[in-house]
C-alpha cells in the first residue's frame, strides 16, 4: 500500500481501484497533511523500495492481523518533505485495507496523523496522535466485509472503518513509505530512530509462526533506509530501525 504527500492543508486518499477521494483527517487537526493514495502490495523479496517489515504472502481469503507499536519521534530537517507509515496492511488485487499513523517531516516541524482505510475507502479519523503514544493497529477481510481499527492506547482514542470484502492476496506489518505528490518521486524517509513492533499477529499467528518475510527498505540505488531486525524469541516482535546515511 503506496501513500502519497502533499503540501495541502487536507489530507485526502486517492483509491487507485476506485477513483475515489475523501479526507481522511479530522477537522480541527494540525493545519497541513499528507495527501495518499493507494497502490500495490509490497514485494515479498529481502529487500524493497516501498516498505520495511515482515510480509505473509500465503493467506486465506478471510484474514486478520493486529499489532502494537509506539509512535516515533522524528527528527526533521528545516525544509525537509518526508515521512513514513507504521500500522497494519491487507491487500487485494484492487484494493487495501489498513490501520496505521503517518509521521510526517514537513518544514522543519512533525506531523502525526491517524489513518484508516476499509475496503479502499478513508474516513475522517477523529484523533491525531502524539510522537510517544502507544498504538494498537488491526485489520481484517473477508470476502463480504473489511474493517480496519486504530488504537490510541495513551490518549483512550479508538476509532474503526468498515468496508466492502474482497479476496485477501497479501498481508503485511511494520513501515511503509510515502510519494510526494507535487513531483510524483519518492519522499525521503526522516530520522525516526527506532520502532520496536510488539504483539503482532497474522492470520491467527505470530510472524514467526506463519513464516512471514522480513523485507529491508533502500533505494533503487540500493542505499540502506530501514533495517527490519529478526523476530525476537516469541516470534512476535521486532525492531525497525532508521539506517539512512
Amino acid at each position: 500500500m503506496r501513500h502519497r504527500i502533499a503540501l495541502t492543508g487536507v489530507a485526502v486518499a486517492a483509491i487507485a481501484g476506485f477513483g475515489l477521494t475523501v479526507p481522511v483527517r479530522a477537522a480541527g487537526a494540525a493545519t497541513s497533511a499528507p495527501a495518499v493514495s493507494i497502490h500495490a502490495a509490497p514485494s515479498s523479496s529481502a529487500t524493497s523500495t516501498t516498505e520495511a517489515g515482515y510480509v505473509l504472502s500465503t493467506v486465506p481469503a478471510s484474514t486478520s492481523e493486529s499489532v502494537k507499536f509506539t509512535v516515533p519521534s522524528l527528527t526533521c530537517g528545516p525544509t525537509e518533505l518526508s515521512g513514513v507509515a507504521p500500522g497494519v496492511y491487507l491487500f487485494t488485487s484492487t484494493f487495501g485495507t489498513a490501520a496505521s499513523v503517518f509521521a510526517v517531516c514537513e518544514g522543519g516541524s512533525p506531523l502525526y496523523i491517524a489513518d484508516l482505510v476499509a475496503g479502499g475507502t478513508a474516513p475522517v479519523v477523529n484523533f491525531n496522535p502524539a510522537a510517544g503514544d502507544i498504538m494498537v493497529a488491526s485489520a481484517s477481510q473477508s470476502a463480504d466485509a473489511s474493517e480496519a481499527t486504530l488504537k490510541d492506547v495513551t490518549q483512550s482514542m479508538t476509532q474503526s472503518a468498515t468496508g466492502i470484502g474482497g479476496t485477501t492476496t497479501q498481508m503485511f506489518e511494520g513501515i511503509d513509505t510515502l510519494i510526494d505528490n507535487n513531483t510524483g518521486t519518492e519522499a525521503s524517509v526522516p530520522n525516526f530512530g527506532n520502532v520496536v513492533f510488539k504483539a503482532a499477529q497474522m492470520d491467527g499467528s505470530t510472524p514467526a509462526a506463519g513464516e512471514a518475510q522480513g523485507v529491508n527498505l533502500a533505494t533503487s540505488g540500493a542505499e540502506p533506509q530501514i533495517k527490519t531486525r529478526p523476530l525476537r524469541r516469541a516470534g512476535n516482535k521486532w525492531a525497525e530501525t532508521f539506517e539512512q546515511a
